[in-house]
């Protein structure tokens, strides 16, 4: 659900006030993810077009972007109205001053195999498309039913512009902030009772899409 960040107050009073007693989990941190695509943007389409059936795949590391050890890959998949990850651990290292994605990472360990960008991807999804970031709060309802999580300050980074990865050139998207209610498969058929107490209107929200909207719908 996305939100004009003047709304943070009413987001945050509204969870921590609520009867299901949401209260901060965890440390607010700094989250990077990188999506891949292939060459006719397909995730980005069946995102835009509703597909049933589709799957995002991102690396992903938390604190600072050149900070990237042992990011996780994560296959984010949707079926109807469920939606669910699959990560995989990694043993990559950002390298500094790439010339190129697929060279970016180095593996520092054979725990999990020689990896490399290349082996570790499907090649359904292999270009590196979008680099974004934010910050991200977490919260937890009373007993850990639902998790929510806010992310405000977000930044697109567009990867298509010339071989090397691109840390610098962005474009921010300050005014918003979006907020996620997570509950295990066996729970959702609490989720009409927890909208209903918790006020919020649900709404489709892509970070990925919205990135090619940032930038100025290049993918369209």
């Amino acid at each position: 659900m996305a939100y004009a960040v003047q709304e943070l107050s009413f987001v945050k009073k509204t969870l921590l006030l609520s009867n299901l007693r949401f209260r901060k989990a965890y440390p607010t941190r700094k989250v990077n993810s990188l999506y891949f695509d292939n060459s006719t943007f397909s995730a980005i389409e069946d995102s835009l077009s509703g597909t049933s059936n589709r799957t995002k795949i991102r690396l992903r590391w938390y604190g600072g972007l050149d900070k990237a050890i042992k990011p996780v890959l994560e296959f984010k998949l949707k079926q109807g109205q469920l939606s669910w990850k699959k990560l995989y651990s990694t043993s990559l290292k950002l390298n500094p001053n790439p010339d190129n994605w697929m060279d970016a990472f180095a593996c520092i360990s054979n725990d999990l195999g020689e990896q490399t960008i290349r082996n570790i991807l499907p090649s359904t999804h292999s270009i590196p498309i979008s680099l974004i970031s934010y910050s991200r709060e977490y919260y937890e309802s009373f007993g850990g039913l639902i998790r929510a999580t806010i992310d405000q300050d977000l930044t697109y980074r567009d990867q298509t512009l010339s071989p090397r990865p691109n840390f610098e050139i962005k474009r921010k998207s300050s005014n918003k902030l979006i907020l996620e209610l997570k509950l295990a498969k066996q729970n959702l058929n609490s989720l009409g009772n927890i909208t209903h107490h918790l006020k919020f209107i649900p709404q489709r929200f892509s970070k990925y899409c919205e990135s090619a909207l940032q930038y100025q719908g290049k993918w369209r």
